[in-house]
């Protein structure tokens, strides 16, 4: 009990802590048609401490689904989200719906509900043949494109999640 106390907590005061930050309705970064210098500026600009350390850390999948069930963990997906925002490891020897499944409620979490919806990558074992089809995914990849001016190709599955491969990779 205490721990869900702490966590509703801490829930609570990220979210308070949002609510005092600058509207991102015009935020450069967000816009594909600004330059790249000025859409990372305005990026890192708007970033605490805590954001861009959580760009340099991988979260893994199994912080909020359950590997036996498929169940969500809404706790832990807010908690690898924040903490570990950059990219995500689903190599997981469990159904691939239930993949596909945590993967889009991953991106729509991030995309809708933290303050910069920034998405993060979606990355496997692909160079070792484990789950191959999925080298590197990102739930809107013209942005990826745009932001890295890379020749790039993607696949779009059934569900929509799409999927960037890397030249040379895919």
């Amino acid at each position: 009990m205490r721990f869900f106390s702490s966590a509703l907590l801490l829930a609570v005061a990220v979210s308070a802590a949002d609510k005092g930050r600058p509207s991102l309705k015009n935020a450069a970064y967000k816009n594909p048609k600004a330059s790249v210098d000025a859409r990372v500026a305005d990026l890192l600009s708007r970033m605490t401490i805590d954001e861009k350390a959580s760009q340099l850390l991988q979260g893994d999948i199994r912080n909020w689904m359950n590997e036996t069930t498929g169940a969500l963990n809404q706790t832990g997906l807010e908690w690898s989200t924040r903490a570990r925002g950059s990219s995500f490891y689903v190599g997981v020897a469990v159904p691939n719906a239930w993949i596909s499944e945590h993967i889009k409620a991953a991106q729509d979490y991030i995309q809708n509900e933290t303050y910069l919806g920034i998405p993060a990558f979606v990355q496997t074992e692909g160079l070792h043949g484990f789950l191959a089809r999925m080298l590197l995914g990102v739930a809107d990849a013209e942005a990826l494109l745009t932001v890295t001016g890379r020749q790039c190709h993607h696949l779009q599955l059934a569900d929509r999640t799409r999927v960037l491969l890397e030249p040379g990779l895919g």
